[in-house]
């Protein structure tokens, strides 16, 4: 034990040797900690970083915790979707299945050409090595980290300071469209945005094959993400960047240009197989056809951006006292105090220096956007692909260009730069913004009055205007300062804004006990129980079947089957869409005869203190969570029957909905080509499923007339049958499902999932990741020497 003492100061100076060596390792080294120390509590054990509890505001889960209260309910659509997403795709990887349908909603739907699913994001992976709980909480963590890495990498390759560029990342990585997008897809495509600046920048520095990969592999990732539209305007942005770089590039602006268009083009490439199965899925979405007939601005107030600087201006997410606009999500924007306070001494002092314009035009732009200025609706019809996009997603796009301009402020108030107009700029930005956010509270106070909030405005302001002039008085101290920043300025700098983003980053995503991850109510596990032997459809609750190995006809998808939602839409409402046209189908939904029936619905879920009326329906189960009614009357998934006739869509949905076809004597077949056989009449015979996976479906039939195979399962693009081992077309029967034409006897059909955009997907993307390695690996090719 004496020799211990000696080893472990030999060690710690050993260490402190190589960080002073290595000083941007272990600056990279302390981002990648920090969200550790800020959310690791929900590594302990009995803890999770999820807003599951959402489920306990619906009685059947909330009879397990009566008093449970829900902690965050705007994250919702992680709760219902997300996760349960998230970890039926960890259980499939984990048993050595990629899953690419989902059988358990919307009667069916592509599960891997889902983008929100993201199952080829290397962080999704983790969720099939490690434990749910921990796995949900280490890749929302990991996420924080690769942001403030890749945002410091940036920063420092455009030779900003180490401190600066290490606050810049810290306000990236802890800024309000990390925090609350944190466990959406949308936070994923947004870590890309550095990396994807960072890459341009490399390949503007010379002729390095190394660089151009790098874009390109960047580019896929943010494609994996999961967030198609965040990686999209990421894109866009990266190439204003790559433009406005272009001038006085090394070796010409033409090579620079065609170099970065080529990793980026490549990195789309090697995206394909995400890429064509989504837009295969897109083009067949509710979500589409409702924002190219129809999509409706939507923006911020100039009144919102109060957020920026004080998050909990319009109150929490918790409790229902949040009374802004929209959703707390939308405009919780923040970056701190720091990056606002050295802004104008970026533009005074450093105006020529790498990026400021850039980012401050970046930062104009996109608040136009955001806030729906005059012109920007001509911007989204000039740019293709932007008119489709979400203008509140644009926050993102102010966020990282704040931190940017921040960094370089921080940097030029470091060396003491800046006059008396610098002084005054910031001085003046500061009054400005302190005068309009006290003119805000007055005028909201009426408002803020009769809101239920638990804190206090006005303290908040209070604490607000005493950080952001601290953080004032520290960059005015720098200006015109003659000897660099030392360590205490740093410090203090640090403080100020840790002190601003922590109370939105340590508080909005809730840390639960794991025992109240996705429990199964009593009433769920007498679906399992009943369903194992009678086996049909439930109608539950969206997306959550999935997780109990039940088949659920509603859902909750960002694009969805658009057949499947417009059959359960009888009235065609838009009102029953959400706004932006993602598709929420409630059980309710396909409760209307004869949906129930055709849809093969065996049982339906309803709350403790409602009621099923009619014959068809029987009270099977009854307890302090719900009511489990049986459907007598519910077809089978899988039948035969002996009459069919052609109808194009509008014809066959009226048929439907007002009941002038039977069903279960006869099929409407879509897009017919040639006459149909005579109908047969009598016994149409028998058909029972031996096989139900999720890309494949084996049905034994037997009949004594020639008939059609009629399954209950959403009709899409890449399904195909096989009779008896041979090849035969699949019928898109009853506006969205499928049918096989069967001669009389018995016969083995097989559906299989095989989607042609999947393959052609996999193949692009094989030759660019061969592309990808001879950029990285061959050697450079030798010039001649003339002799």
């Amino acid at each position: 034990m004496r020799g211990a003492g000696p080893r472990i100061g030999q060690a710690a100076r050993r260490l402190i040797e190589a960080g002073r060596r290595h000083p941007d390792a272990v600056a990279a080294l302390t981002l990648f900690l920090l969200p550790w120390a800020l959310l690791g509590r929900a590594l302990l054990p009995g803890r999770v970083l999820s807003p599951a509890d959402i489920l306990f505001l619906t009685p059947t889960w909330k009879a397990l915790a009566p008093g449970l209260a829900v902690a965050n309910p705007t994250l919702s659509d992680v709760a219902v979707a997300l996760h349960p997403w998230l970890i039926l795709a960890g259980r499939e990887l984990a048993h050595g299945h990629f899953p690419l349908w989902n059988p358990y909603a919307y009667a069916g739907a592509p599960f891997f050409a889902n983008p929100n699913t993201a199952l080829l994001f290397p962080l999704t992976w983790l969720a099939a090595v490690l434990p749910v709980a921990t796995a949900l909480t280490v890749i929302a963590i990991l996420k924080l980290s690769a942001a403030g890495c890749g945002m410091y990498w940036f920063l420092r390759v455009l030779r900003i300071g180490r401190p600066a560029a290490w606050v810049g990342a810290l306000a990236f990585m802890l800024s309000g469209s990390m925090i609350v997008w944190l466990e959406f897809p949308i936070s994923s495509a947004f870590l890309c945005m550095p990396l994807l600046f960072a890459a341009v920048e490399r390949i503007r520095e010379g002729p390095d094959r190394r660089a151009v990969a790098a874009l390109a592999l960047v580019t896929a990732v943010a494609f994996f993400a999961g967030y198609p539209q965040g990686a999209y305007l990421g894109l866009l942005a990266a190439g204003a960047w790559a433009l406005s770089r272009a001038v006085g590039a090394p070796g010409g602006a033409l090579p620079f240009l065609a170099r970065a268009a080529a990793g980026a083009v490549l990195g789309g490439v090697l995206a394909a197989v995400q890429l064509l199965p989504f837009l295969e899925y897109m083009r067949d979405s509710a979500a589409f056809v409702y924002r190219t007939e129809w999509m409706p601005l939507l923006t911020l107030s100039l009144r919102a951006a109060a957020a920026f600087f004080i998050p909990y201006y319009y109150g929490g997410p918790a409790g229902g006292e949040y009374w802004g606009e929209w959703n707390f999500n939308e405009i919780a924007l923040t970056v701190g105090l720091i990056p606002w306070a050295v802004a104008p001494l970026a533009v005074a002092a450093a105006w020529r220096r790498t990026g400021t314009r850039f980012f401050l035009g970046m930062a104009l732009v996109a608040a136009a956007m955001l806030y729906g200025l005059p012109g920007t609706g001509a911007l989204r019809a000039i740019v293709p692909g932007l008119s489709l996009a979400i203008n509140l997603r644009f926050g993102a796009l102010v966020a990282f260009p704040l931190c940017a301009l921040g960094a370089i402020g921080l940097d030029a108030a470091a060396a003491g730069a800046g006059t008396r107009r610098a002084r005054w700029a910031v001085a003046g930005a500061f009054l400005l913004i302190v005068a309009l956010l006290f003119a805000a509270l007055v005028d909201d106070w009426a408002s803020i009055s009769h809101a239920r909030l638990t804190g206090s405005p006005a303290l908040e302001y209070t604490a607000f205007l005493a950080l952001f002039t601290s953080a004032v008085l520290l960059v005015l101290a720098r200006v015109g300062a003659s000897a660099p920043a030392g360590p205490g300025w740093w410090a203090a700098v640090i403080a100020v804004q840790l002190a601003t983003l922590l109370p939105l980053a340590a508080t909005y995503n809730p840390v639960t006990e794991s025992r109240w991850l996705y429990p199964a109510p009593p009433a769920v596990a007498h679906l399992q129980r009943e369903m194992s032997r009678d086996p049909g459809r439930v109608l539950l609750e969206a997306n959550l079947p999935a997780l109990y190995g039940l088949s659920d006809v509603s859902g909750y998808d960002s694009l969805a089957p658009r057949r499947i939602d417009r059959l359960l839409r009888p009235t065609g409402d838009v009102q029953l869409q959400s706004i932006t046209g993602s598709s929420y189908l409630s059980p309710l939904s396909g409760l209307a005869p004869p949906l129930i029936d055709m849809l093969a619905v065996r049982r339906v879920v309803v709350w403790p203190n409602a009621a099923l009326f009619g014959a068809r329906f029987t009270l099977e189960y009854e307890g302090p969570d719900a009511r489990v009614y049986r459907n007598d009357q519910a077809l089978p998934r899988a039948r035969l029957v002996g009459r069919a006739r052609c109808a194009e869509d509008d014809a066959a949905l009226r048929l439907i909905w007002q009941r002038g076809v039977d069903l279960r004597r006869e099929v409407l077949l879509a897009d017919c080509t040639a006459p149909l056989p005579d109908p047969t009449s009598g016994d149409e015979g028998s058909a029972r499923i031996v096989e139900d996976g999720w890309e494949r479906v084996r049905i034994a039939t037997d009949a004594a007339a020639p008939t059609w195979l009629v399954l209950a399962d959403t009709w899409f693009t890449g399904w195909r049958a096989w009779v008896d081992g041979r090849e035969q077309p699949v019928w898109r029967a009853n506006y969205a499902f499928r049918a096989v034409r069967l001669e009389p006897g018995s016969h083995d059909v097989v559906f299989r999932y095989r989607p042609g955009s999947l393959l052609l997907g996999l193949s692009l993307s094989a030759v660019a990741a061969l592309i990808c390695v001879g950029l990285v690996f061959l050697p450079p090719r030798r010039r001649r020497v003339a002799e």
